[in-house]
C-alpha cells in the first residue's frame, strides 16, 4: 500500500529536499491517498524513518544559524554566556505536541530544524537555581532567592511561596512543602543582603505608603510573598511583576552524523494501562516508535544579560559565575527536554568545543581588525611579524627577506600618512641594528629614515 502525504496533488510527492521538520509535519508520509487512513501496520516506522534524514540543504541552514548566533553573541561581549553542550543520552521535546503518531516533537519554524528552545532552557536553569538558593543540595553555588528573582524575574505562584496545590499527589506535595520550609528559613535565617532585598521592593511596588512600609521591613516582605499576614498587613502578590535579567536563546541541534533517530516504547500490558482489565501473559506487545535526538549531539547554549539595570552590587559582576554553577548543576542532576526522568536530555560541557570556538573567535576579531586597517599597517605588520620571527632565529643575513622588506617599505612610506610613517621609522631602526648590514647600507637606511622622519 503506497504512503503519502496530506498535501494537494499539486505540491508533488517528493520531499528529499525538506528539512526534518517540514517531513515530520506538513509532508508527514504516512496515509493511504485512496481512503486517508493508516497506509498499513508498518507505515509508521517508514514514515518516522522518513523524517530521520538531513538533506545538505538542512545542513547548512543549520550551520549559518548556529554562526549567527555565534556573531551575535560576540558583539555582546562580558553581557553574554556562551556554552558548547554535547547531548551524553537521547533527547527529545515537545512530546505533548498534537501529532498523527501521539508523540509530537518540537522543530524550530519556519526552518524545520530541531532545536532546545530559550523557554525550556530557562526553565530548567532556574529551577537548578531555586534547588540551589534554597540549599537543597547542601552547596548554594552561590545563589540566593534574591538572585533568582533579579535574573530570572519573580513568580508568586512558585510552591516554595504558595506551598503545594491541594489536588497534589503525595510525592509532589512532599516536595513543596520541602521547599516552602527551605524558603522560609533562608528568610528567618536573615542571612540575606538587606540592601538587595530594599532594591527589589522599589521594583517591585509603587511610590506609597505600601512601599514605605515595606522598605522599613525587608524581612516581613519576604515573609508576606508567601501570603502571609505579617504584623497585620498582608501583600497583594498578584499585583507583584519582575522581568529578570537574563535572555535565553534558542539552541539549535546538530545531530551527529547528520540524521535522528527512532526510539521504541513496547508496554505489553496496553489493555491493564488502558481500560484497567487485569494484565495477562497473553498479550502481545504494542511498539511506540518515536523520533529523538541521538547522543553525541551539539548544542550551543546563549545566555544574554539584557537587563543590566536590574543588576546592583555584586550581581552586577558575579551573574556570570551565578549562571554557570546553575548549568553545572543542571547538567549533573536535571537534564533538558522530555523524559529526564528516565535518564533522557542528559547533557554535558563541551571543553574542547568551546576551545575551538574561542579559537575561531579571535581568528574572525584578527581577521576584521585587518580588513579594517590601512595598507600601511597592514605592511608593518607583516613587517613586524618577519622581524619577531627573524630575531627569534637569531637570522641576521643582510640580503634575506627582513633586509629587504624594511628597505622596499622605506621607499613606499612617502605618501604614507606622518603617525604610520613614524612607527615604520621607529621599527627600521630596531631592524637596521639587528641586521648584519655593510657600514654603508646602514648609514644609507639611517639616512632614509631621518628624511622620512623630518618630512613635513
Amino acid at each position: 500500500m503506497s504512503r503519502t502525504a496530506a498535501v494537494p496533488a499539486y505540491v508533488g510527492t517528493s520531499f528529499d529536499t525538506a528539512p526534518p521538520g517540514h517531513r515530520f509535519g506538513l509532508y508527514f508520509t504516512l496515509w493511504d491517498g485512496g481512503g486517508w487512513v493508516r497506509a498499513g501496520d508498518d507505515a509508521k516506522l517508514k514514515a518516522l524513518a522518513n523524517v530521520c534524514r538531513y538533506p545538505q540543504g538542512a545542513v547548512t541552514l543549520t550551520e549559518q544559524l548556529r554562526d549567527r548566533q555565534t556573531t551575535v553573541a560576540a558583539t555582546l561581549g562580558e553581557h553574554c554566556i556562551s556554552l558548547a553542550v554535547r547531548a551524553t543520552a537521547p533527547y527529545m521535546t515537545g512530546i505533548g505536541m498534537e501529532h498523527p503518531l501521539e508523540n509530537g516533537f518540537a522543530f524550530l519554524n519556519p526552518y524545520g530544524l530541531p532545536y532546545l528552545p530559550g523557554s525550556s532552557i530557562k526553565g530548567v536553569l532556574r529551577g537548578a537555581a531555586e534547588e540551589l538558593a534554597l540549599g537543597l543540595w547542601g552547596e548554594t553555588g552561590g545563589w540566593d532567592m534574591l538572585a533568582v528573582w533579579r535574573l530570572f524575574g519573580l513568580e508568586t505562584t512558585s510552591s516554595y511561596l504558595t506551598g503545594p496545590a491541594g489536588d497534589a499527589p503525595d510525592i509532589l506535595r512532599d516536595i513543596g512543602e520541602e521547599r516552602r520550609k527551605a524558603y522560609l528559613d533562608w528568610v528567618e535565617g536573615e542571612g540575606w543582603d538587606r540592601e538587595e532585598a530594599v532594591g527589589l521592593i522599589k521594583l517591585l511596588l509603587t511610590a506609597g505608603k505600601e512601599r514605605d512600609h515595606w522598605l522599613g521591613y525587608p524581612g516581613g516582605f519576604l515573609r508576606a510573598l508567601t501570603g502571609a499576614e505579617v504584623g497585620g498587613e498582608k501583600l497583594g502578590t498578584n499585583n507583584l511583576h519582575l522581568k529578570g535579567a537574563l535572555s535565553f536563546w534558542d539552541a539549535i541541534v546538530v545531530p551527529p552524523d547528520g540524521h535522528l533517530e527512532i526510539d521504541i516504547l513496547n508496554p505489553h500490558h496496553g489493555a491493564y494501562y488502558q481500560n484497567g482489565t487485569p494484565p495477562n501473559d497473553a498479550e502481545s506487545p504494542i511498539p511506540n516508535y518515536f523520533l529523538t535526538v541521538p547522543p553525541g549531539a551539539a548544542f550551543h547554549f546563549h545566555v544574554a544579560l539584557c537587563e543590566p539595570t536590574f543588576l546592583s552590587g555584586h550581581l552586577a559582576t558575579a551573574w556570570r559565575d551565578l549562571v554557570e554553577a546553575a548549568f553545572s548543576h543542571a547538567f549533573d542532576w536535571l537534564g533538558f527536554g522530555a523524559k529526564t526522568a528516565v535518564g533522557y536530555g542528559q547533557m554535558e560541557r563541551d571543553q574542547k568545543a568551546e576551545e575551538d570556538a574561542a579559537t575561531e573567535a579571535e581568528e574572525r576579531a584578527q581577521e576584521a581588525a585587518r580588513a579594517a586597517m590601512t595598507p600601511g599597517q597592514k605592511a608593518l605588520e607583516d613587517l613586524g611579524r618577519l622581524f619577531a620571527q627573524e630575531e627569534k632565529a637569531g637570522n641576521k643575513d643582510a640580503g634575506g627577506p627582513l633586509a629587504q622588506g624594511v628597505k622596499r617599505l622605506l621607499d613606499e612610506a612617502e605618501e604614507w600618512p606622518v603617525a604610520e610613517c613614524a612607527a615604520l621609522c621607529d621599527l627600521a631602526d630596531l631592524i637596521i641594528a639587528f641586521l648584519d648590514l655593510s657600514k654603508k647600507k646602514k648609514k644609507e637606511r639611517q639616512a632614509r629614515i631621518q628624511a622620512l622622519r623630518s618630512r613635513p
